[in-house]
């Protein structure tokens, strides 16, 4: 209003521009912040690579970091089958108790899960609701990103989770979870390469 007295106009401008510039760095220290968990969930990873030769304890151990470290509040872990027709849930860790039992199997080509298999490649839908090949496993599920773990060029299973935000990924998470699903290929497989050493040893 013109009888504000004189000056208020210009103070209240710069505070204005404090609360943004307090802002800016707020959001920045959270991104910095979230950036150092990340790489540090990496880093672990790898060295567990190398310490855990059970691949369930592997699988179950990565879906509990994963939680852990981005907060998404769902991480599964499906692997195919040997007859190599669905795609069974190994892994999962989560804010719920389990996953809808008639969901713990997934057919190839069904929902992203099984599109990710069959494609080889990532995918991120940050509002499920657009997406017709959404499988509901939760009600709250806003987004969903699914990443192929590949074995010896072969995709042997998929890393997916789940955000109950809307455009809940960032370009960051899905280089670190393509990252991670690397790993746990070269953990999968070194489990299996031991698992094989031993066999042939107790025989």
């Amino acid at each position: 209003p013109a009888s504000l007295p004189a000056g208020v106009e210009a103070a209240v401008r710069t505070a204005a521009f404090l609360a943004a510039a307090t802002f800016r760095l707020l959001l920045s220290l959270e991104t910095e912040t979230r950036r150092n968990r990340q790489l540090l969930l990496v880093s672990d990873l790898g060295r567990k690579v190398n310490s855990i030769l059970n691949d369930e304890l592997l699988l179950r151990q990565a879906a509990v970091d994963i939680h852990r470290t981005f907060g998404f509040h769902n991480v599964m872990i499906f692997m195919v089958d040997e007859e190599r027709s669905s795609l069974e849930l190994r892994a999962q860790a989560s804010r719920y108790a389990s996953p809808i039992q008639a969901h713990e199997r997934v057919q190839i080509g069904e929902g992203i899960i099984g599109q990710v298999y069959q494609t080889g490649r990532t995918e991120v839908i940050q509002d499920v609701s657009r997406a017709p090949s959404f499988v509901r496993w939760y009600a709250d599920t806003k987004s969903e990103m699914a990443v192929p773990i590949q074995i010896g060029g072969v995709i042997e299973g998929v890393l997916n989770v789940e955000s109950d935000v809307v455009g809940g990924f960032t370009p960051s998470d899905r280089l670190v979870l393509e990252t991670v699903a690397n790993q746990l290929a070269i953990a999968i497989e070194n489990a299996r390469l031991f698992g094989m050493v031993k066999e042939r040893e107790d025989r």
